[in-house]
């Protein structure tokens, strides 16, 4: 449906207008502060109700304000005190009164971006979730955006881990692969030779003291003698002591070699070189094992975001965009392969007007706000834009010579297209 009349009366700066768009454009001028705002924003009051009320919404000195729009469909009248209280009636062509008027209302406002520059006002994720939600895709892609996020979280801690493994693997000599060596027999055989070799030094000891014994005994027996002869018997006694004790030691075995501990400790310390070289290649092939396996992962973790972005680009060449050569990205819109936000400003106003339209497909009106920002060129293509689509667009500019379009002066209009009207 579309704006077939709009009267305010006493709301914001206006005393008293009515608008009658007569064709897809209407321009609502005058100086600043004269009222044109108000207009714009009259309209928006009377739709949305209490949520689009600025706060002090009746001009000074009126009880109330009074706000009509005539949709065609429905006719849409809402009272507004000075304390922002509204009452609100949506009337059906045939008389009857709906019950639930700002029900109906907001049945027609899908989204109140009345503005056709909103889109192209918007920063790029917003602009990507607005079409997003707008093609029915706006689930599909935060689920696939929550598991990229997730896949590429968890690819990242692999790939740190991978390059802690790869780092501890360069870190490592290259050697050859060994059977380790059982350094237990030898353990054994060197400790029974320290054995062997503590009983021999033991008994050599013995000996040793033995024969030192021996030399005492001699040299007592001969002191003896030479003291005095009564001593004599002692000395023989003492002599033949000396010579059993001689005659036991040459009666001995002789002591055995002592062991080769070098040799021993050497083959020991050749076994554990060979079980170390063992150990470093056994850490090696399992530092191998996990650089693979985390390769692995991270591939496995590659390949399903990269299925995900096919799944992601068939789900966008699918959709039916308002425009075409649309397409959605993370980061945001792109127009025909190139980011909207490079595109041509006649591009981006194209397509900012057709989302707008999407937008608000039972309310054919677009409303834009300092319309004296747009050259010729982008009025126009915004024109035939509603032209094309059957909306309205109502256009506030900046102009102090009442030529051109609804000119409005002390909240009235005085002029359309030049000629005076009548208070």
């Amino acid at each position: 449906m579309k704006l077939i009349r709009l009267t305010a009366e006493n709301f914001l700066r206006l005393h008293a207008v009515e608008i009658k768009p007569d064709g897809a454009l209407v321009q609502i001028s005058g100086r600043n502060g004269a009222g044109k705002s108000s207009v714009l924003r009259a309209l928006e009051a009377a739709l949305a109700g209490k949520a689009a009320l600025p706060a002090d919404p009746v001009r000074h000195g009126a009880d109330e304000a009074v706000i009509e729009v005539d949709l065609g469909d429905f006719l849409v009248k809402r009272t507004v005190k000075p304390d922002g209280h509204t009452t609100l009636t949506v009337t059906a062509p045939s008389g009857a009164k709906f019950s639930s008027p700002q029900k109906i209302l907001d049945g027609l406002l899908s989204s109140l971006a009345f503005d056709p520059l909103a889109f192209s006002r918007m920063k790029p994720r917003e602009q990507r979730d607005t079409l997003a939600t707008l093609v029915g895709l706006s689930q599909m892609l935060a689920e696939l955006d929550r598991a990229q996020r997730a896949d590429y979280d968890e690819r990242t801690a692999v790939n740190r881990d991978l390059r802690t493994a790869t780092a501890r693997l360069s870190a490592l000599p290259a050697v050859e692969a060994v059977e380790p060596v059982d350094v237990s027999a030898a353990l054994a055989d060197i400790r029974a030779a320290r054995q062997e070799r503590d009983r021999i030094s033991a008994a050599q000891l013995q000996r040793d003291d033995a024969a030192r014994q021996l030399e005492r005994w001699r040299v007592e027996a001969t002191t003896k003698r030479q003291e005095a002869t009564r001593l004599l018997n002692e000395a023989a006694r003492l002599e033949q002591s000396a010579d059993d004790q001689e005659q036991h030691l040459a009666a001995l075995a002789p002591l055995p070699d002592q062991p080769n501990l070098a040799a021993l400790e050497q083959r020991l310390e050749q076994a554990e070189a060979i079980n170390a070289q063992h150990r470093a290649f056994a850490q090696r092939e399992r530092e191998l094992a996990a650089v693979a396996q985390l390769e692995a992962i991270a591939q496995r973790i590659t390949d399903q975001m990269a299925a995900r972005e096919t799944e992601r680009a068939a789900a966008i060449q699918a959709a039916a965009f308002p425009v075409a050569g649309i397409g959605i990205t993370e980061e945001g819109v792109t127009l025909n392969g190139v980011p909207l936000e490079q595109a041509s400003t006649a591009e981006q106003l194209r397509l900012s007007a057709a989302i707008g339209m999407a937008l608000n497909p039972k309310l054919r009106v677009m409303v834009i706000r300092d319309g004296s920002l747009l050259d010729e060129d982008s009025l126009r293509l915004l024109t035939e834009a509603a032209a094309a689509e059957d909306f309205v667009l109502l256009v506030e500019t900046v102009d102090t010579t009442g030529q051109v379009g609804i000119y409005i002066e002390d909240g009235a209009v005085h002029a359309v297209n030049g000629q005076a009207v009548a208070a």
